[in-house]
């Protein structure tokens, strides 16, 4: 026994020896071996929108009908700095996806490799469940490096296709470390042998050519036609004309040049079309047009009936025409009010000396029912009828109406009953927004524009583990107080903010336990500012959501002299206020009914005026029912007014909301009470109050995988040397139990006798 066991411990050991002098065995020694890593292939539907998560795709199989668009995504990190060993850069990295492009089948499955001359990696597989057996095509690839959060060109001229081909999809040296770290997402039809939903550019002319020939100043019309693409660009040499897919608009150029549209799909990109715009500036023509307007701009909307104001002018011309319904004038100048019954269309043509000429054109639009004088003037997303964004980005909505009896504005996280007015949301996926306007006649004109979200956003992985944002108080024009909470901290903490999602500017690191607040000024007015909770956890920097505010506008009056803060109640001598939120259950999951009662009291001596209290309902919480208060669905909060508190007046809110959605890389939910009233100075001030809730098995889940992710980190050697200590053991064991063991077996003859073994 004891050389059998000699000779399993020695074999042990040479082959850990064996296999350590070779650096490409292990996969796991260089791509994807960190805890947090993203699985290295996983798979969505893009036209159902299921399995984009940020920043890990969670599905390794997906449903999918005819004609719906696939994405495999193939991730990868070079962990060799991470998990042990020397940190190396994988040279002459490629991509392999292994794709069934061929026949039809009601199950498709991939598996990919990411290959380099310093080790491997081979995947799982995925797999892509049909509804019927149907084929798949393959239809673009695109490549996301470097935590890139939009496309990226080639290397060495590469199309894309080669990732399903040969050697695979180059992407060049990698180096060790997460800002180096990237995925190909590569796309898939279902159901052809051909892309038969390509992005394609049907129609760009230039006054119905692909040349146009004008003198400086006089208009263009640009027109163009997309067909089963998502985006587009037009653009001249003064940079971008228009975003819209299809439409048609007048340009006045004054200088040659070539104008372009580019489009895109969810396949890839259309091949571009260009016009040329031929400026004659060699006449010395000098004669312009310097307004013409209807009530004030290019187009006006009125009731049958009524009367516009036509005004125009010219500059160094010898002679002008202005014509339309009940207009026809000559003069160099001028304005004319006219009465209308109809749309009508007004056009004036100036001349110059040198014979050039340049015209414009304005347009009426009458509403013939006299009873009826609600229309819709305006209704846009930044700017457009379309607009395309990342997931998180803002969204800015202007809409006007003009004699309507009610409006309605809704959307995914959009809805307001102002006739009017400008709104800014932060969608995270694609979606519809419509304008519905009513009279008292029964009229309802509508309009609507789309939102379209990119899903396919590459970030570093965070895991929320004690880092949690609570929201910004105390804004001003240059200023705010940034609030956060630590649930778990063994190190310092900070805030990042900024402008955008880059956040370029923080606080400085100090250490700090439960709530955390700072206050950061030299800020812009009237500016919408991002910020997130930054603390260092045991298992590394924990980051939290990623929250957004307004500066105001106009200077503020009252003086905000402090700010009391603690945990899930606020009380004591520091404040004049015991503020109170708590709920039944700590933990939540989606479909959950959530019951919230907040109780302040005015614990002080003095009288406090003007109170108002908030409740800032989390993110993927709705609220559905309160005892008192407002609700701003744009923002999530409950507005309560509340009168003046005397010394010893309190009283209860009773909130109840539903479990939507939860964000899978926050460990902590959090809900806000926030109670702003007027000391008896006169100054504003504020307590705040919060309770965390956990995402049912978050812990849990978290938890395992730190466990699990540790063990299958220790590699090969570790694996043979932990084997090695368990033998060991087991021989340690059998040494020193000695002659302890009674065997009872049954003779032959069947008496039975007794027999000591000794164990080794």
């Amino acid at each position: 026994m004891k050389n059998f066991m000699k000779k399993i411990i020695v074999a042990s050991f040479a082959l850990a020896f064996l296999f350590s002098g070779s650096q490409n065995v292990f996969a796991s020694s260089l791509w994807n071996g960190a805890s947090n890593d993203c699985m290295t292939l996983s798979v969505a539907n893009y036209t159902t929108q299921t399995g984009y998560v940020n920043p890990c795709w969670p599905l390794t199989s997906v449903n999918a009908s005819q004609g719906d668009s696939i994405n495999v995504r193939i991730y990868y990190h070079n962990s060799s700095d991470m998990i042990g060993g020397q940190p190396q850069t994988a040279t002459n990295t490629r991509i392999i996806l292994s794709a069934p492009t061929g026949g039809a089948s009601s199950s498709h499955s991939f598996t990919a490799q990411i290959v380099s001359d310093q080790g491997n990696l081979s995947s799982s597989a995925v797999t892509v469940n049909l509804s019927s057996s149907q084929t798949l095509s393959f239809g673009s690839t695109r490549w996301y490096p470097n935590q890139s959060q939009s496309q990226a060109s080639f290397i060495n001229g590469q199309s894309g296709s080669e990732v399903i081909n040969g050697s695979g999809l180059a992407i060049g040296s990698i180096a060790p470390g997460w800002n180096t770290q990237g995925s190909v997402v590569v796309s898939f039809l279902v159901g052809s042998t051909t892309q038969t939903n390509n992005c394609t550019i049907s129609n760009f002319t230039a006054n119905g050519g692909t040349t146009a020939y004008i003198q400086s100043g006089d208009s263009v019309n640009l027109a163009w036609s997309t067909n089963n693409c998502t985006s587009a660009t037009i653009s001249g040499p003064n940079g971008t004309i228009s975003n819209s897919l299809n439409s048609s608009m007048p340009i006045y150029p004054t200088s040659s040049g070539t104008y372009t549209i580019n489009a895109y799909g969810s396949n890839g990109s259309a091949s571009p079309r260009t016009v040329y715009i031929n400026v004659n500036n060699t006449q010395t023509n000098n004669c312009r047009i310097t307004d013409f307007t209807v009530d004030n701009s290019t187009t006006a909307y009125i009731d049958s009936g009524d009367s516009v104001r036509i005004e125009w002018d010219t500059d160094d011309c010898t002679s002008a025409t202005i014509s339309g319904s009940n207009l026809n004038s000559s003069s160099l100048s001028g304005n004319r009010n006219v009465t209308l019954y109809n749309d009508a269309t007004y056009t004036i043509y100036a001349y110059g000396n040198t014979g050039g000429s340049q015209n414009r054109t304005v347009r009426v639009y009458v509403d013939e029912d006299d009873n009826n004088n609600c229309y819709i003037s305006n209704f846009t997303a930044n700017g457009s009828s379309n607009a395309y964004i990342q997931s998180g980005n803002a969204v800015n909505f202007v809409w006007n109406t003009n004699g309507c009896t009610s409006v309605n504005v809704s959307g995914p996280g959009l809805n307001s009953y102002q006739s009017s007015g400008y709104q800014t949301i932060y969608p995270t996926y694609s979606g519809t927004y419509r304008i519905t306007a009513s009279s008292y006649n029964g009229s309802t004109p509508s309009r609507t524009v789309y939102v379209t979200v990119n899903p396919v956003v590459i970030v570093p992985p965070v895991y929320n583990n004690c880092a949690v944002t609570t929201v910004a108080t105390n804004i001003s024009q240059n200023s705010a107080t940034l609030n956060g909470l630590v649930t778990n901290s063994t190190g310092a903490s900070y805030f990042e903010y900024g402008t955008n999602v880059s956040m370029t500017s923080r606080t400085v690191s100090r250490a700090g336990s439960n709530t955390f607040t700072d206050f950061i000024s030299g800020l812009s007015s009237n500016t919408i500012y991002y910020y997130r909770f930054v603390s260092q956890c045991g298992s590394g920097l924990s980051y939290g959501s990623i929250e957004v505010f307004r500066t105001l506008g106009a200077p503020v009056t009252n003086t905000i002299i402090r700010q009391v803060v603690q945990g899930t109640t606020v009380i004591g001598t520091e404040s004049p206020i015991m503020l109170k939120i708590e709920n039944r259950y700590q933990n939540i999951g989606i479909g959950d009914t959530v019951d919230y009662t907040v109780t302040y009291k005015n614990i002080g001596k003095s009288k406090l005026t003007k109170p108002v209290l908030q409740v800032v309902v989390p993110k993927g919480i709705t609220l559905t029912n309160s005892s008192a208060g407002t609700y701003q669905v744009d923002t999530n909060t409950l507005t309560v007014p509340l009168m003046d508190l005397n010394p010893g007046d309190e009283g209860v809110v009773y909130l109840q909301g539903v479990v939507n959605s939860i964000d899978s890389s926050n460990a902590q939910i959090v809900t806000t009470a926030i109670l702003v009233y007027t000391s008896p100075n006169g100054a504003q001030e504020n307590a705040i109050a919060y309770v965390l809730n956990t995402p049912r098995n978050v812990g849990n889940v978290l938890g395992a995988s730190a466990f699990w992710a540790g063990f299958w980190n220790m590699g090969l050697i570790g694996w043979l040397l932990l084997l090695i200590l368990i033998l060991l053991i087991v021989l340690l064991t059998r040494k020193y139990s000695g002659n302890k063991s009674v065997v009872h077996k049954t003779s032959p003859t069947g008496s039975s006798h007794t027999t000591t073994t000794t164990n080794y």
